[in-house]
């Protein structure tokens, strides 16, 4: 019995130091990449659900000792926030870009993706953006307002035509008349 264990404590020990060797063979980014697939789709799971319940516990033990009444939404908890298991490429930011765009995903989601790999830093303050957007001169600012100056231009530009033909034909009907 003793000799089993021993094996076993020593079968293991070869598994780990077989875990923890580099592996220095040359493989490419995207071949370690896929090799690493499963552990890391596992490391991603155990994140989210270990944060989960950590923010149930959190709130829990908030409600419980101050007598409060909040709710799991109110609390922020991530494990690992800068966990990334599958940084996000051209097309993939592409794709977010889109679903926000089209109303697939919230703000709150969208900021959270860039956030989360990077793209933004992480003390990012939504309102105190657009804020500074909005008051600064130097760029073009949300959208809407970008739309409301482009057709203030372009009423702007049909005035103009419409003065311009107007002194066109009543110059045209001067010099006809004299």
């Amino acid at each position: 019995m003793d000799r089993a264990i021993e094996q076993t404590v020593l079968e293991i020990a070869r598994m780990g130091i077989r875990m923890l060797a580099p592996d220095v063979r040359e493989q490419s980014g995207v071949a370690l990449e896929i090799k690493n697939a499963a552990q890391t789709a596992q490391l991603a799971t155990l994140n989210v659900k270990i944060s989960q319940v950590m923010r149930a516990i959190i709130t829990t033990m908030i409600n419980w000792r101050y007598d409060m009444d909040i709710s799991e939404e109110d609390v922020i908890f991530n494990l690992s926030p800068d966990f990334n298991p599958a940084p996000l490429g051209e097309e993939w930011l592409r794709l977010v870009t889109e679903w926000y765009d089209t109303g697939k995903i919230p703000r709150s989601t969208f900021l959270q993706i860039l956030k989360s790999n990077d793209i933004i830093p992480s003390d990012y303050n939504d309102d105190d953006a657009r804020q500074e957007i909005e008051q600064d001169d130097l760029i073009a600012g949300p959208a809407e307002k970008q739309k409301d100056m482009e057709v203030d231009k372009l009423v702007e530009i049909s005035r103009r035509t419409a003065n311009d033909q107007q002194n066109m034909e009543s110059g045209s009907s001067n010099d006809s008349v004299g």
